[in-house]
């Protein structure tokens, strides 16, 4: 195993997906796992798992067919760029190229199995977007090219009605659906509601065409039945107070709810017919990721901010069962995790905290993790990363800002027009809190995040300059005009939401959320991370900021790879949190 310490082993354990089965076949299953930190596909037959691929970067998506002959996995040429998908046979073998005809790496744009086999291929190519049908036994069919910005999002058990995505008025965050028939690519359905909708699956009976949705209803995202034959549609709501991700079971009349409220998870069994919910599994952590069987138990990836993730299934008997999968390393962290709300400009602002076991008489120094997205959250659960502070003497901050998920609509859009100055307001409430508080020093406070948490880090040291000691930033926005201007159109356009129009509509406010605009206020050392083939947030406006840096003279680091938007972990990854550990502790004032 990659690593000798007992952080690094945590990221040498790597990612870990939960396994997705074979419609036809239960018993075979696909899923990501490390190998040496590098997440790689493997494949369950029974209780029998054995790796399936070697690729030297890792991979990040794979499904099996519904017979379970054939692993799909997407190969990458840039780590999160655009690449090919691949079919390997489950029982091992030659790779070879699902559409024979995709000549170049392609941005991925979903991919879907109806239960007969016929597979949906998104891509997208020069601001269109093409989907393809695969049927069994046929050559891949063009079915659908178009200006919009589609998104493979399913397809019907018998394999004839496709779901896609597309932005409404052009904002990512809430889509529209849009029905199409496999037969010659006719739009038949359409579904629009308020705050946006999401397909999660049409329901599993031969002719069913039923598709579950969530949509947003009072400010929250909850369940709702789209008929596309009759085109009307059923809200279903579990009457909880969070946000829900749901998938049918296999039965049609029953959902799996996973209900997400206050960084936390639980799931439940929701009848369709009575509304009665029934809980499944643990009533505390988080569930990262669930899925129904044919026999109706249920397979979840469960972690809490102490336990590392590890898959289990859930039975008839309720009984919580280890899956035999190659897990993360299971030993607990040894730290306190606790919650705080404190009190922000707009409104209660929660943070998730870890701090080191046992304590001293003085508080640790601490570091602020701030998560990307924006539109993420961070949640009660494990994190190797978080691990590796709390393992050398710090207390992890994560806060939920306004922009996160997980606590309603009103809370997630609050901070649209304004960039990530609210986010950033936050962020500096909490921190007061804590140090009114005495859980943290003032004098020893870091902050640190990757792509948009590495652009909240920079906005965050340069509009509050004195209330941080050291700063780590990967892969970020740090001009935020010079990337509006480089970036890909779909990204520009999640820009003019949260800004509330382009740079040339809104200059006050880009001023005002652009890092750059406050390069002379810095008075941090920064450890600034990028790859130079980052498609997402360019190298040469990460350049243009150092330069600036560079002229005042501010202590700063640049570390530039030869890769895309991160990495997917293995050595690099560690030797990257390694740099970063050094550096913050050689640069944090003394006790």
């Amino acid at each position: 195993m990659t690593g000798t310490t007992r952080w690094e082993q945590r990221f040498a354990a790597g990612r870990l997906t939960l396994p997705r089965w074979a419609a036809r076949a239960p018993e075979r299953g696909a899923y990501l796992a490390g190998v040496g930190g590098v997440p790689q596909v493997h494949v369950l037959d029974g209780a029998r798992s054995r790796q399936l691929t070697d690729q030297p970067g890792g991979l990040s998506k794979v499904a099996i067919s519904p017979d379970g002959e054939q692993v799909w996995w997407f190969d990458e040429a840039v780590t999160g760029g655009p690449g090919t998908w691949r079919l390997t046979p489950f029982v091992g073998g030659q790779a070879r190229q699902a559409l024979p005809a995709q000549a170049e790496p392609l941005p991925a744009a979903g991919l879907a199995f109806g239960g007969d086999g016929t597979a949906a291929i998104g891509t997208r190519h020069d601001g269109a977007s093409r989907i393809v049908l695969v049927r069994p036994g046929d050559r891949p069919r063009l079915l659908i090219e178009s200006g919009d910005d589609l998104y493979v999002s399913g397809l019907s058990a018998d394999g004839a009605l496709l779901a896609a995505t597309r932005p409404a008025d052009g904002d990512l965050r809430q889509p529209e659906i849009v029905v199409f028939s496999t037969s010659d690519g006719s739009a038949v359905g359409a579904l629009r509601l308020p705050g946006g909708v999401h397909p999660a699956g049409f329901a599993p009976g031969e002719h069913d065409h039923r598709l579950l949705v969530l949509h947003e209803s009072a400010g929250l995202a909850v369940p709702a039945i789209y008929d596309v034959t009759t085109g009307t549609h059923t809200p279903t709501d579990p009457g909880l107070p969070g946000e829900m991700r749901a998938e049918w079971y296999a039965d049609g009349r029953h959902l799996l709810v996973c209900h997400i409220y206050r960084a936390g998870s639980t799931l439940l069994r929701h009848d369709l017919r009575t509304g009665a919910n029934v809980p499944v599994g643990p009533a505390h952590g988080f569930v990262r990721d669930a899925t129904t069987r044919p026999d109706g138990s249920v397979d979840l990836i469960w972690s809490s901010p102490v336990d590392p993730p590890a898959c289990y299934r859930i039975g008839a008997d309720d009984e919580l069962r280890l899956l035999p999968l190659r897990a993360n390393e299971p030993e607990p962290l040894a730290a306190r995790a606790y919650d705080v709300w404190a009190d922000g400009p707009g409104g209660p602002v929660h943070a998730l905290i870890t701090a080191p076991a046992g304590g001293t008489a003085r508080p640790a120094p601490a570091v602020f993790v701030v998560h990307g997205g924006p539109g993420a959250c961070d949640t009660s659960s494990f994190g190797p990363y978080v691990a590796a502070w709390v393992e050398h003497g710090y207390t992890v901050v994560r806060v939920n800002y306004r922009g996160s998920a997980g606590y309603g609509a009103r809370w997630r859009t609050a901070a649209d027009g304004a960039g990530g100055v609210a986010a950033v307001e936050d962020i500096a409430a909490v921190r007061a809190s804590l140090i009114a508080a005495g859980d943290i020093d003032p004098a020893r406070v870091a902050i640190a995040g990757a792509s948009y948490g590495g652009y909240l880090t920079l906005l965050a040291i340069g509009r509050h300059p004195a209330d941080y000691a050291v700063a780590v930033a990967e892969a970020p926005v740090a001009d935020y005009v010079a990337a509006y201007e480089a970036e890909p159109e779909r990204l520009r356009t999640l820009d003019r939401v949260l800004l509330g129009g382009s740079p040339a509509e809104r200059p006050q406010a880009w001023e005002q959320a652009n890092p750059a605009t406050f390069a002379g206020q810095v008075r941090a050392p920064v450890l600034i991370m990028a790859g130079r083939r980052d498609p997402r947030c360019p190298f040469e406006q990460v350049e243009r900021y150092v330069e600036a840096l560079a002229r005042r003279g501010a202590e700063h680091t640049l570390m530039a790879y030869d890769s895309g938007h991160g990495t997917r972990g293995g050595a690099h990854r560690i030797a990257q949190v390694r740099e970063q550990l050094a550096f913050v502790t050689a640069l944090m004032p003394a006790s």
